[in-house]
């Protein structure tokens, strides 16, 4: 079987979320869920890991607490737009705002934003996946023995990603681990990860060479590659969105 497919902009409105009660429920229980919420500047350059501390119904805001970094404290509030993502009950949340202001929140400085007139909610254990640029390729070497086969990343997301491996001689087995595989992310770094070879399948290129395609499941993401992984996916998309008007 094939690797979860990309998801396009057109199945993402599936996933939308417009209902005003629906959004109240949903920010309310990020609240009492007192998860983390990572609030990316309309830039996408500058992020902060937070969490919602308070909400107003009736005023239809919600406050966030500030960071520790004024830099990106005030990157945060020249921003036009702030895009937030989180998790809730191991479903994927993505909404955005208008900028955000700071005030006075029982005696705390902290952010105040307006609730979101829509809200993204993706699939218990699904997560957006990107199809990859073939002008800006992704590779990805995972370790086997004393080398590294070198892979193309066909698709992305913070949840995995979906490979095509040419080499024959060091095959790379389903259900195995692979640990210190390094992902190269165009414009943003190299990061060690671990993966999982969940599928694996063959395929023939327009070119009529076989190549294997993968669909790989990272092990313990750190957060910190996760948020490059999500800052990489907004970046592109906005891009993409850029060239089509």
């Amino acid at each position: 079987m094939p690797t979860q497919q990309t998801t396009s902009s057109e199945e993402i409105e599936r996933f939308k979320v417009r209902s005003a009660a629906e959004i109240d429920r949903l920010i309310l229980a990020i609240l009492e869920g007192k998860g983390f919420v990572t609030v990316y500047s309309d830039s996408l350059q500058d992020f902060l890991v937070t969490s919602i501390i308070g909400m107003d119904k009736k005023k239809r805001v919600f406050y966030l607490g500030c960071g520790s970094d004024e830099r990106i404290n005030r990157a945060l509030l020249e921003s036009a737009s702030i895009m937030f993502t989180t998790t809730q009950d191991q479903i994927k949340i993505q909404f955005s705002t208008s900028s955000i202001e700071r005030v006075l929140y029982e005696n705390d400085s902290v952010f105040k934003a307006p609730f979101p007139t829509e809200v993204i909610r993706f699939q218990r254990r699904e997560y957006y996946r990107l199809a990859t640029q073939i002008l800006k390729p992704i590779k990805c070497y995972i370790p086997v023995g004393e080398a590294a086969v070198e892979t193309m990343v066909v698709d992305i997301s913070v949840g995995g990603i979906g490979v095509l491996s040419y080499r024959q001689d060091a095959p790379l087995e389903q259900d195995k681990e692979y640990h210190g595989c390094r992902l190269e992310l165009p414009d943003s770094g190299t990061f060690l990860v671990s993966l999982s070879i969940r599928t694996t399948f063959d395929v023939t290129l327009k070119n009529g060479v076989l190549s294997h395609r993968l669909g790989c499941q990272f092990i313990s993401l750190p957060g910190y590659v996760e948020n490059e992984i999500q800052r990489y996916i907004l970046r592109s998309e906005r891009e993409r969105r850029m060239f089509q008007n």
